[in-house]
């Protein structure tokens, strides 16, 4: 009984420590994963408004003139 006890509290330590080790695991995919993605957000934001802005420019060149 006592050795089958023993044996119990080894899973369940080996349990415990490989559920933490996967919870930690997952939690540091799904922050990078979240970086990423919001850097690729800002990114794209940039470009959006790098490309707004050129058609601005020459909607106003093209109105105007070159000069």
């Amino acid at each position: 009984m006592l050795r089958s006890a023993k044996l119990s509290l080894k899973y369940s330590f080996l349990y415990t420590v490989l559920s933490a080790l996967v919870f930690v695991l997952a939690f540091r995919v799904t922050q990078y994963a979240v970086e990423a993605w919001v850097l690729e957000q800002m990114r794209c934001d940039v470009l959006r408004r790098k490309h707004q802005s050129q058609r601005m420019w020459m909607s106003v060149i093209d109105t105007y003139g070159a000069g």
